[in-house]
């Protein structure tokens, strides 16, 4: 009379310690990839879509004041920079609110292919290419003025040369009274700069333990 219960029981308890194992066999690295993902807060890395004029969508560019000095063209998520005028300095860059970024630490990162030289330059501006960088927002004594709270131009190796593709980045600390980052490329040289993969992230916990 008690042997069909006795097996049931057994049966349940099996069933109960298997779905048990089978909770703490989960791989941990389904969780961990998830907390190594980093948002990129550019708009358009990809360069894959045209904007209205040259600039790819979500990009702006300038130049030093004058006729044109400088050409661009995108192919296939490269974007390339070519300086045939006289004019000292081309960027192309967008705009990043700060909320998101504001009293954290970050990354600008791209890839680079150089092909870029300072033979007779003799503008008093440092020469070269690659990631530039400028915070603006308010300061505790100064609530309602904005102004310039940070810059970083052309701070990493190589800037100038003959180059393959590059990894670069600048790890900065964004002030916790930012509102705007301005985040893009700088051309400030004779020949080619070519850039792919750009990417703005902010430093966490997670991702210090992934790297």
């Amino acid at each position: 009379m008690n042997k069909f219960p006795m097996a049931l029981t057994a049966l349940l308890l099996t069933a109960c310690q298997t779905e048990q194992a089978a909770e703490h066999s989960q791989p941990v690295a389904n969780s961990s990839s998830a907390d190594c993902a980093l948002d990129n807060l550019l708009r358009n890395p990809e360069f894959a879509t045209a904007g209205q004029g040259p600039a790819p969508s979500g990009w702006n560019i300038s130049q030093h004041a004058g006729v044109e000095a400088y050409t661009i063209e995108l192919v296939e998520g490269e974007l390339s920079i070519d300086k045939y005028g006289e004019q000292h300095w081309f960027l192309i860059s967008q705009n990043v609110p700060g909320d998101a970024l504001a009293g954290h630490p970050a990354r600008f990162s791209a890839e680079l292919k150089l092909d870029l030289h300072a033979d007779g330059w003799t503008q008093a501006l440092e020469p070269g290419g690659g990631l530039n960088i400028t915070i603006r927002g308010t300061e505790p004594d100064a609530p309602f003025q904005q102004k310039l709270l940070y810059n970083s131009s052309l701070q990493h190796q190589p800037r100038l040369g003959t180059t393959d593709w590059t990894p670069v980045e600048v790890v900065f600390d964004v002030p916790a009274g930012a509102t705007r980052l301005n985040v893009g490329f700088l051309h400030q040289a004779y020949g080619q700069m070519m850039v792919r993969n750009p990417m703005l992230s902010m430093i966490s916990e997670q991702a210090s333990d992934c790297n």
